[in-house]
């Protein structure tokens, strides 16, 4: 609702438990200047300490490329012109790995400006209803981009719990 009430050019989403650093806008705004036929950035969201065990969670990116519409920026044409969020999703996950497919299906190219920078605060894990909201939303984007379902078998899908484990083993042991 807010986006489309926003009166400028530009739009930036942040989660609502996020704590965004003093430069955020600004640093944003520089690479907006520095990169005028860019339409679409993602920020950097870190944590503010070491994750203490496997009941806490919270969405990192330290290096781009995940999308995480807890910490992104983007022309307020380029959101309309993609229809922005889909509403369909059943619950608030998956909504924006489907808008970073449409971004890059109409070829936009996605920057990411670490200086644009959240602490997302680990929070509780809500335990197995949550992990079922999830997979309700993840089986509405497979029936949304059959093509994708390649990418996301079951193997894959394992890889992922598998590295996810071991990077969370390993930050816990540190």
């Amino acid at each position: 609702h807010a986006a489309q009430q926003a009166k400028y050019d530009w739009l930036v989403f942040l989660d609502d438990d996020c704590l965004p650093d003093a430069q955020l806008l600004r640093a944003y705004a520089t690479a907006i200047e520095e990169a005028p036929n860019q339409h679409v950035f993602e920020g950097k969201i870190y944590a503010e300490r070491k994750r203490r065990g496997f009941h806490e969670e919270a969405p990192i990116n330290l290096t781009g490329g995940k999308f995480l519409s807890c910490n992104i920026c983007l022309s307020k044409a380029t959101f309309e012109g993609l229809g922005g969020f889909d509403e369909s999703f059943p619950y608030a996950t998956m909504e924006d790995t489907d808008l970073k497919v449409r971004i890059l299906e109409a070829g936009h190219r996605i920057k990411f400006v670490a200086e644009a920078a959240v602490c997302h605060p680990w929070r509780p894990t809500k335990g197995w209803d949550m992990y079922q909201k999830r997979f309700q939303s993840y089986k509405h984007f497979i029936e949304k981009y059959p093509e994708k379902k390649k990418m996301h078998n079951r193997v894959s899908r394992l890889k992922i719990l598998i590295s996810r484990f071991l990077e969370d083993t390993k930050e816990l042991s540190t």
